[in-house]
């Protein structure tokens, strides 16, 4: 990762958007183009009544170890474009700083995050912004110790750890008092009472939660497995080159690992919460109104959304 940290500035974001044109101007000029234009059209009549619908991605299903690898790798080369550049909604950082505000105002535990998450970027940015001492435990069900390593390779360490033992979010072990937990880039995973059990365990912890996913809409459906497809060819090539790595290259240049996060980015986008799917969720949860919920980021931040809770009574401190 240090070879990509220390790139002239500007010029993976220059490869990826060159990548997006030139899948964009391939498929305008296609033989396909109308049918991929009937398939928008079809999309665009049957996705507003269909929200939140659950399949299985392929990186779930088991594949081999350096192949994940590989593919965290890429959102963690779409993660350090966004935040280096600044393009994600500040509203993004406020919610989490309100969330943090509300527990110990110092940890943050992230839930799912074997792979590193946006949870080190996130956290990174907050205490850029007002210089404070916040600290950041990465959790996962299966942790992954090559993922561990690249996380302190970048981040250094002091403020990110990684907990090297199983965490299941549905049975939470023993964490920081008052620290904020958060699902980023995770919560589609899970169905609706897999969220609800989640949840009923942070409520009788009674600590701050934190969600963040992409935004439920057929803007996403539409652009996620584009912009998956591109991301995924940019950083193949970005690492191939900067790693001397021929397995990543043959797997980009085969377009083996772009298909698969085109597709798992399609079945991620049917898989989103949108605001009214967040509402029933939170129906079906004992003592969430405990909980004061903050749904606003659902919609206005651009291609991403956020949602958090905290207990009531910390709204009075």
């Amino acid at each position: 990762m240090a070879s990509a940290v220390s790139a002239p500035r500007g010029l993976r974001l220059a490869l990826s958007v060159i990548v997006l044109a030139s899948l964009c101007l391939v498929l305008v000029a296609s033989p396909a183009a109308p049918w991929l234009l009937l398939i928008v059209l079809v999309l665009a009549h049957a996705y507003p009544g269909r929200r939140c619908l659950h399949g299985h991605e392929i990186i779930d299903l088991g594949v081999p170890g350096w192949f994940k690898n590989h593919l965290q790798d890429v959102m963690w080369f779409k993660w350090e474009l966004v935040f280096e550049h600044r393009l994600l909604h500040t509203g993004v950082l406020d919610l989490l700083d309100a969330a943090l505000a509300r527990g110990n105002g110092r940890d943050v535990v992230a839930l799912a995050a074997g792979g590193g998450g946006p949870e080190p970027f996130l956290i990174e940015a907050l205490r850029a912004r007002e210089n404070r001492d916040l600290r950041l435990l990465l959790t996962d069900y299966t942790p992954n110790p090559e993922r561990h390593a690249k996380v302190a390779a970048r981040f250094g360490p002091g403020w990110v750890e990684y907990r090297t033992d199983s965490v299941d979010l549905f049975a939470l072990p023993d964490l920081p008092t008052g620290a904020t937990l958060t699902l980023c880039g995770a919560a589609h995973h899970f169905l609706p009472h897999e969220l609800a059990r989640f949840l009923d365990g942070a409520i009788a912890k009674g600590q701050p939660v934190y969600v963040l996913d992409a935004r439920a809409s057929l803007r996403s459906v539409l652009l996620m497995p584009l912009r998956a497809f591109s991301f995924s060819v940019a950083a193949g090539l970005w690492y191939s080159v900067t790693q001397l790595d021929l397995r990543r290259l043959g797997t980009t240049l085969t377009l083996v690992g772009p298909l698969v996060q085109a597709y798992d980015a399609f079945i991620s986008a049917l898989r989103m919460y949108g605001a009214a799917d967040v509402r029933a969720l939170l129906a079906q949860v004992d003592g969430a109104q405990q909980y004061h919920w903050d749904l606003d980021g659902m919609d206005g931040l651009g291609d991403v959304s956020v949602w958090a809770g905290w207990p009531r009574e910390t709204d009075e401190e």
